[in-house]
């Protein structure tokens, strides 16, 4: 079954309002303390853009995120990534941000030069295949 860039975008969308809606519920039951084994890892990152260093959970500022796992090589992040755009657009209103982390690129494109054509701001992440591996990312492009 091949999967449209239309049903890869719209598969994206209802996957980032589930996350959304499920972020915004509030059980009363949870107590403050947090779930070690549920918690997402840690981690610091190069900036792709400024070389700066990036680190989570910082880098979220309080606001819900879309993190995207891509390489330059990929045909079906290349495919993806301009509707990054369109997401963190149609879920401003929620303060969505995304956060980029190029990852298996093993040396065969500009990830820089990509993110700046993609020309909208965005948090990239360099060299990100520990990152991946926290999370458990074995294949691109990995959505969370």
């Amino acid at each position: 079954m091949k999967l449209t860039y239309s049903g890869f975008r719209i598969a994206a969308a209802a996957m980032l309002v589930f996350f959304l809606q499920a972020c915004g519920q509030e059980d009363k039951s949870v107590t403050a303390t947090p779930d070690t084994d549920n918690a997402a890892p840690l981690w610091s990152g190069t900036n792709l853009l400024d070389g700066g260093n990036i680190e989570f959970p910082a880098v979220l500022e309080d606001k819900p995120a879309v993190m995207v796992f891509w390489a330059t090589w990929c045909p079906y992040c290349k495919a993806f990534m301009p509707y990054t755009r369109e997401i963190q657009k149609d879920y401003a209103d929620r303060g969505v941000q995304i956060i980029t982390f190029n990852a298996k690129e093993r040396g065969r494109g500009d990830p820089r030069a990509y993110i700046e054509s993609l020309d909208f701001p965005m948090v990239a992440v360099a060299d990100a295949d520990t990152i991946a591996a926290a999370y458990g990312v074995e294949y691109i492009p990995g959505l969370m």
